[in-house]
């Protein structure tokens, strides 16, 4: 699981960047949505806060570099969902 989500966001990181410099947003807004199904599967599957200090590291590395890969076309910490 941590590894799909990392091939499938490592794929699609330098695409986006290209579409954001192109001012493509929505088409980069896009292609950052299809991760959803990798990230459900990701936080459904997998303790992020292991008890094991590297596995631990590893994990939230994952989440770090996909929100810098991505931050750079929404603050996606501003997202709210009602409910």
């Amino acid at each position: 699981v941590e590894r799909t989500l990392s091939e499938e966001s490592g794929r699609r990181a330098a695409w986006v960047e290209g579409l954001r410099k192109d001012g493509d947003y929505k088409l980069a807004l896009a292609t950052i949505a299809e991760l959803r199904p990798y990230i459900d599967q990701f936080f459904d599957k997998v303790m992020v806060m292991a008890p094991e200090p590297s596995l631990r590291a590893a994990r939230l590395g994952l989440l770090q570099r996909i929100l810098l890969d991505y931050s750079k076309v929404a603050d996606f910490s501003e997202i709210v969902i009602a409910g």
